[in-house]
């Protein structure tokens, strides 16, 4: 179930705005950056002691989000941190004249809600928006600050805080050097490998990324249009690079990937 403190829609647009708008995201870094970055990234819960999970779990509340629904909206009130515990959530940011930025999508294990995460009453400078059904713990900033600083008998969790906001800025410091050096040919090829580290697991034949992204999901995150993903995902098909089976996207040969990608 949702929670009011922390369910959120996004601001209504008219026709004619909606029209303005369109997608533009940053390019995606290399895979071996990224394989090397999402080793470190581990399910937080997972890591801490039983006792100091005890207390995470008490000061939190579990909610769910429908597929397609808002955690939370770019300019609304800060209420908390989140801990995804399963399904997918993509942030992104919206410019004033009306463009669309998506920043990242984040799985299980990350922590959303920076970058004020020990406050409330600070605005969302973007959005998240669950893009499969979503379950979360949030924990307010005031509870958060108490557990993960102020308490020196529970100095794990404080560490894992600590990773995970920097493996956040390595993120975004991979997309921001990549922004304006890669053609929207390598940033596809930087998307697919990316997405292989992060989401894929090992099957006959090839990787399989588990989320099903759609060709619309894929030109926005590289902004690129959905035609022009499509000829270039068939052709990379006919070579033998990639392959689909219900709709998964299956990766058959990296190294094409990376000579693709210059990596």
């Amino acid at each position: 179930m949702t929670d009011a403190r922390y369910s959120a829609k996004a601001p209504k647009t008219s026709a004619r705005r909606r029209r303005r708008q369109y997608r533009v995201a940053a390019p995606r870094p290399t895979a071996s950056r990224v394989q090397q970055d999402t080793k470190e990234k581990k399910d937080i819960l997972a890591q801490l002691s039983p006792a100091d999970r005890a207390l995470m779990l008490n000061k939190s509340t579990a909610l769910t989000f429908p597929r397609g629904s808002h955690l939370f909206v770019q300019g609304s009130r800060h209420a908390g941190t989140f801990f995804i515990r399963s399904g997918l959530v993509r942030t992104y940011y919206v410019s004033p004249d009306g463009k669309e930025l998506t920043l990242a999508y984040w799985s299980v294990g990350d922590l959303l809600g920076a970058p004020d995460i020990f406050g409330n009453g600070m605005t969302h400078v973007w959005s998240g928006q669950a893009v499969e059904d979503t379950s979360v713990l949030v924990i307010d900033g005031a509870d958060f600050a108490e557990i993960a600083i102020e308490r020196p008998n529970l100095p794990s969790l404080a560490r894992l805080v600590i990773n995970t906001l920097i493996f956040k800025l390595k993120w975004m410091s991979i997309l921001l050097q990549l922004q304006g050096t890669a053609s929207v040919s390598v940033r596809l090829a930087h998307l697919l490998l990316k997405l292989s580290a992060m989401f894929g697991r090992e099957h006959q034949g090839g990787t399989v990324i588990e989320h099903r992204f759609t060709q619309d999901d894929l030109a926005n995150m590289i902004g690129a249009t959905r035609q022009w993903v499509s000829v270039t995902l068939r052709r990379l098909r006919r070579q033998g690079i990639v392959r689909f089976n219900r709709r998964q996207l299956i990766i058959q040969d990296h190294q094409a990937l990376r000579r693709i990608g210059k990596l």
